[in-house]
């Protein structure tokens, strides 16, 4: 669980996908967030590989996936937390974090 509560959970983006994709074919998608925050950047690294390998996989399958949005570029203020839970592939001062460079791998394919 991250430090907000939030269950990380990179299959159930792909079950997600799936579903998505058999419901409604011919559909474009975007998906909006996909993240982890926290002070771990090695675990951040681990499920954002697991959850771009479940959108590689969909786009594989067929389905037509505009874009997706990573939560998110630059650590940075969150409403409820502060600064506290750090968010971002770079860090506040801009220096880029490891879960940075396994994004680039996945857009360079």
């Amino acid at each position: 669980m991250g430090p907000q509560g939030y269950a990380p959970w990179a299959p159930g983006l792909g079950e997600v996908l799936a579903r998505l994709h058999a419901e409604l074919p011919g559909r474009k998608f975007l998906v909006a967030e996909i993240g982890l925050g926290g002070e771990d950047d090695a675990r951040r690294t681990a499920y954002l590989s697991d959850a771009l390998e479940e959108v590689r996989r969909a786009l594989a399958g067929g389905m037509d996936i505009t874009g997706v949005h990573l939560w998110t570029g630059v650590d940075n203020y969150e409403r409820l937390d502060g600064h506290t839970v750090p968010f971002g592939l770079f860090d506040r001062d801009r220096t880029p974090k490891p879960s940075a460079h396994l994004v680039r791998s996945f857009l360079r394919g």
